[in-house]
């Protein structure tokens, strides 16, 4: 795209009526000292823009939510003419920080100049980096020359994965309570049989009622089991879109989701997941392998949902027959959400985010007893 100084174009015309009236040697100079500079600066532009070349790398194409990249850019000149004066943006950035201006260069014949940016990926996504701009402009300011360079270089940014804490409700551990066999405190394990114990096994796997009632050292022989899925509900409703922007809630709804996920897959524990969005999913997560397949997914997917969350968890009953333990994740809290648990409340744990506009909302949800888990008591930030 080019662009011309209106002023210097006018000057050119009033010039060239003025000689043209008039006529003489002074009025045709003028003009002609106007002109010849306007079509060197277009000859001039026309050059530099084939002539300049632009390279991109970067440290990684992989990151999280939240991370920063540097992304290292080489402007070479490889023609013979100076290159007065350069813009140059990355539309990728520019597009994640309000703040980011682009870089002014002034390039010699046959050199280049390396510039390296920092970038913070402040939502999950596929970003091509390579998406440039250049603007040129000649000697006497007369021409700006507008170049887009698409280079496709794409990064992958995933929401970003805490760590988190036990899901512990008034010191009790929830989700081991709710596949207790033999007492509400018991562990996720159970044990098939016990054996003597064995110098150099951790003191944890002692069993200490069968060494005191045998009078020697006895272990667990303990497996992990998942005799039921762990069934997480998330909630992507497209009016996650609009609450708190400077927070991200859509955002750190879905890293919360995904970080409680893979505390369950950590654990051995399968978990089966519902999402709510505008083509609903059902996917049993058994490994990191699944997983690495539900990040991919959201790399893609926004929230664009539109049914509400009661309905939804209504509409897939039939799951909570085997599923125990339910984990909803949402952001819609209010009256209605209130009124529509009553008849489940026994069956679901729900996740909130703190720090929301509905906290008002989250102690009428424990009087209808169902456990809820603050993102602030359970997310560890590294």
């Amino acid at each position: 795209m080019i662009k011309v100084n209106k002023i210097y174009i006018l000057f050119i015309i009033f010039s060239f009526i003025f000689a043209y009236l008039e006529g003489g040697d002074l009025p045709y100079a003028i003009f002609y000292t106007l002109i010849i500079p306007f079509i060197i600066s277009f000859i001039f532009l026309y050059i530099n823009s084939r002539n300049i070349d632009v390279k991109l790398k970067t440290d990684k194409n992989t990151f999280s939510r939240k991370e920063q990249g540097e992304i290292t850019e080489i402007l070479n000149n490889k023609g013979y003419m100076p290159v007065p004066y350069v813009h140059y943006t990355n539309n990728s950035i520019k597009e994640l920080d309000s703040n980011y201006k682009g870089c002014l260069f002034n390039l010699n014949p046959d050199a280049a100049k390396w510039n390296k940016s920092r970038i913070k990926f402040i939502k999950r996504g596929r970003y091509n980096i390579g998406s440039i701009s250049l603007e040129l402009r000649d000697f006497f300011n007369i021409v700006k020359y507008k170049k887009n360079i698409n280079k496709d270089i794409l990064v992958y940014v995933y929401p970003q994965i805490y760590k988190i804490s036990e899901l512990n409700s008034g010191g009790r551990d929830i989700y081991k309570e709710n596949y207790s066999i033999d007492s509400r405190n018991s562990d996720i394990h159970k044990y098939k049989d016990i054996r003597k114990y064995q110098m150099g096994e951790s003191l944890k796997k002692i069993h200490w009622k069968v060494t005191a009632k045998k009078g020697e050292l006895y272990s667990k022989n303990n497996d992990n089991v998942s005799v039921n899925d762990v069934l997480l509900i998330l909630d992507m409703n497209i009016k996650n879109n609009y609450m708190d922007a400077s927070k991200d809630m859509e955002e750190e709804l879905v890293s919360y989701f995904l970080s409680v996920a893979n505390y369950f897959i950590n654990e051995g524990i399968r978990v089966h997941v519902l999402i709510s969005n505008e083509k609903n999913q059902d996917i049993v997560l058994r490994d990191m392998v699944d997983f690495q397949q539900l990040l991919d997914y959201f790399l893609d997917n926004k929230s664009r949902g539109t049914k509400s969350i009661i309905d939804f968890i209504k509409s897939y009953d039939e799951y909570y027959q085997d599923n125990k333990w339910v984990g909803v994740f949402t952001l819609q809290i209010d009256k209605i959400f209130i009124n529509g648990i009553k008849d489940i409340s026994n069956m679901i744990n729900l996740f909130y985010l703190a720090d929301a506009a509905y906290m008002p909302y989250i102690r009428d949800v424990e009087k209808e007893m169902v456990n809820c888990f603050s993102s602030k008591a359970l997310l560890i930030e590294e």
